[in-house]
């Protein structure tokens, strides 16, 4: 093996070995790194000293996205969730940086890679930034200066990753980005406000013994046309609810703390909530980590104080999802979205046909994916998010 072949082989583990995550294939990956440099055979015929050496190290290039395919590929759909996007894109992007601009020679290769990146870009939107005074092709903010590269992608995402405990430091982000991204989640705090009462819909005209308010809507075929109850209602689409013609009372229950609680000082208690969370102990990054159960409903008694780490009153021994409320009803959201639209297991086995009735798509989600596709404007313009996951 060549010193250029080794230098590769070496970085490349050195990567796996710096990784988050802990998954048995890396020892696999490492075993079979190793067999290869004993084993190494003569070109076959046809193939130059040259381009055996391209082809070596095009295998090694390919390694990040093997470890993305068994990640998306566990049999555990609870655990491959869209917080894992940003540490996937991440490690597959600075494998494929490295490679780009130092550890490579073979100029196929560099442009392999770069043309990769740029892939990436396209469908990430330049998601991992770097500063660089080196602007590679497509990518939009490098520059001369050493600007950062533009950052955009889903704030679903950006959100699942840091309510994620696993990963709440936001380390694959750089400094600017990671206090963007939780200057983002404290504006949407904020706004549940707006929604920090419990908003149900019943039939028979009947309301509750709490604290409520209430009123009578005739429901319609066209809940776009009713405006001010369009929130409302789109909650009955995932539902078996009313029939048009019905009368429909709308619900809702508010939390006495938060009633008549001004703009001021209901930021700031976002911004404690906000700040307990940040400071809160997370949990071992194990990719079959469940951490709607195993970190948000456990016990937060040990997560710091109620009103910081400044504050002499202690948390008592509650669910997290009592400590941080609104960050909670937000973690529902987005931690529970898969990283993938496909099944893992069926659409990445190297074994068995890829169509198959197994790995066709469920008709009721078929249906659900057709009612998103029509209703996504809508939805984003009112930020109706839960009507996804009921």
């Amino acid at each position: 093996m060549s010193p250029k072949r080794k230098k590769s082989s070496g970085r490349q583990r050195s990567s796996a070995s710096i990784s988050p995550l802990s998954t048995a294939g890396e020892e696999e990956e490492e075993e079979e790194e190793e067999s290869l440099k004993k084993t190494r055979l003569p070109p076959p015929p046809g193939l130059t000293e040259s381009e055996w050496d391209t082809l070596e190290e095009l295998q090694f290039m390919l390694r990040p996205l093997r470890f993305a395919k068994q990640m998306l590929a566990q049999e555990s759909t609870l655990s491959v969730t869209s917080s894992l996007v940003p540490l996937i894109v991440h490690l597959i992007y600075k494998e494929l940086e490295s490679i780009r601009f130092e550890d490579s020679n073979n100029p196929n290769v560099k442009n392999i890679a770069q043309r990769m990146m740029t892939k990436m870009d396209e469908l990430f939107g330049n998601f991992c930034s770097r500063p660089t005074t080196e602007a590679p092709v497509g990518v939009v903010g490098g520059g001369d200066g050493g600007e950062d590269r533009v950052i955009y992608i889903h704030k679903a995402i950006l959100f699942a990753h840091a309510l994620d405990p696993r990963f709440k430091t936001l380390s694959v982000f750089p400094q600017h980005v990671q206090e963007q991204i939780w200057d983002d989640l404290l504006q949407e705090m904020i706004h549940m406000r707006q929604a920090s009462g419990k908003v149900s819909l019943v039939a028979d005209g009947k309301g509750s013994d709490k604290n409520v308010t209430s009123k009578t809507i005739d429901y319609q075929e066209n809940p776009a046309t009713m405006r001010d109850e369009v929130k409302d209602l789109l909650e009955l689409y995932s539902t078996k609810g009313p029939k048009a013609g019905d009368k429909v009372t709308v619900i809702k229950t508010e939390d006495n703390e938060e009633r008549g609680l001004d703009p001021d000082m209901w930021k700031l208690k976002c911004e404690a909530q906000l700040k307990r969370y940040r400071e809160a102990n997370g949990m071992p990054p194990k990719l079959d980590s469940n951490v709607l159960r195993e970190w948000w409903s456990n016990d937060g008694a040990s997560d710091g104080a109620l009103g910081g780490a400044s504050s002499p009153v202690r948390t008592v021994q509650q669910p997290r999802t009592n400590l941080y409320p609104t960050l909670w009803q937000i973690a529902q959201r987005v931690l529970c979205i898969s990283a993938t639209s496909l099944s893992g297991p069926q659409a990445f086995a190297d074994s068995s046909p890829p169509v198959l009735p197994s790995t066709l798509v469920n008709s009721d989600n078929a249906q659900m994916f057709s009612f998103l596709r029509e209703n996504m404007a809508l939805i984003q313009k009112e930020g109706l998010w839960s009507i996804c996951l009921t």
